[in-house]
């Protein structure tokens, strides 16, 4: 298996191309593998979306032409035996399903999955529910390694799982500096905000999961005041139901950016990052905002976001029980200077940090 005597094939399983967090960080490590040791590749179930750009020009990508994950299970298993990598490594639990069930055909090949979120993300709905629990005790146990950024997601686990305790791995999602380093623009403040106002920004898929309706609920009794805009960036399938709701509350000061190429050039001149989410794993959204210097604002539901608080070690995160609380803290955010801040984010986060801890799995297993 592999390219040759020296290097590792290591294919990287992605749904699509979508501008998700978990597929930032497969992209990043991906990108980062050191060529001397890794070969990396990538495999996408469907190869359209918006992060397609953010793949470096050596990383090949082989397309599966299939549209929903469910139904790319027998070309996955043709582009495994005509790649022949030596290791595999998928991320999204419907996605590591497959990739899993898959072992039945093609053996020989270690496979890693990595959870992104918390179970209790998809446990809406009994069935929901129910298929998670046993997809989990049925096809975990033959993963050779189970990565999650944040130890929320073992502790939400099946006993049957937790019990594997040598499969199971915390890694932070790496922040890419290289990439969120946009030149910073002061007139981008000014453009949305004016000298006496507090620019605040949230981004995130439009979907329930990310809480941006208990945001704008939250913000309701605000609508009285001027001193103050809120930015959220991102696209989905719930920005009319934000719209009517932001415009019933009356709330002219928050608007919807849709989607934004580069939306670190908000956070650098934002004077902090909301983050109301109802499910996270370990939030990149948080982080990158971090690394531009905005401090964050959270709900204590966001996922890993007390894990990145503990490492942060300063006042950088706040986390808040109830959206009465939230607001407080929106209170007492001061406005920036119009100047780039320092990073607030630890090396802990550093892609060099992230990408070591991969390559120690890749190496090893």
């Amino acid at each position: 298996m592999g390219t040759d005597a020296h290097r590792k094939k290591v294919a990287f399983i992605l749904p699509n191309f979508n501008a998700g967090g978990a597929e930032r960080v497969m992209i990043t490590v991906a990108n980062h593998l050191d060529r001397r040791m890794f070969d990396p590749l990538i495999i996408a179930f469907d190869d359209s979306g918006p992060l397609r750009s953010l793949v470096n020009s050596d990383v090949r990508i082989v397309a599966l032409g299939a549209s929903r994950v469910s139904r790319g299970l027998t070309p996955y298993i043709g582009a495994i035996r005509k790649e022949r990598p030596d290791v595999v490594i998928s991320t999204m639990v419907h996605l590591n399903f497959i990739v899993l069930l898959a072992r039945l055909f093609v053996s020989g090949v270690p496979v890693i999955v990595r959870e992104a979120v918390t179970p209790s993300y998809f446990s809406g709905k009994l069935s929901k529910r129910l298929i998670l629990q046993a997809g989990y005790m049925a096809l975990y146990p033959f993963a050779d390694k189970i990565v999650s950024p944040t130890r929320m997601v073992f502790d939400e686990m099946p006993w049957v799982l937790r019990r594997m305790e040598h499969k199971m791995l915390r890694i932070f999602n790496p922040v890419d500096l290289e990439k969120v380093k946009a030149p910073f623009d002061p007139g981008l403040r000014s453009l949305h905000a004016s000298p006496g106002q507090k620019l605040f920004v949230a981004a995130g898929r439009l979907v329930d999961q990310k809480g941006f309706d208990l945001l704008i609920d939250g913000l309701s009794g605000w609508r009285e005041r001027n001193d103050w805009r809120l930015l959220i960036l991102g696209e989905g399938p719930d920005h009319q139901k934000l719209q009517t709701q932001i415009d019933r509350s009356g709330l002219s000061q928050v608007s919807l950016l849709g989607f934004v190429s580069e939306p670190w050039r908000y956070y650098a001149v934002a004077d902090a990052f909301l983050l109301p989410s109802r499910h996270e794993g370990l939030p990149n959204v948080a982080l990158e905002a971090l690394a531009m210097g905005a401090p964050v604002i959270a709900a204590h539901t966001a996922g890993g976001i007390a894990e990145i608080a503990h490492e942060c070690g300063n006042q950088a995160v706040q986390i808040t029980q109830a959206m009465t609380e939230f607001t407080d803290c929106m209170d007492r955010i001061s406005r920036k200077d119009p100047e780039r801040h320092a990073s607030l984010l630890p090396d802990t986060f550093s892609t060099r940090e992230i990408v070591s801890a991969y390559q120690r799995i890749f190496s090893e297993i």
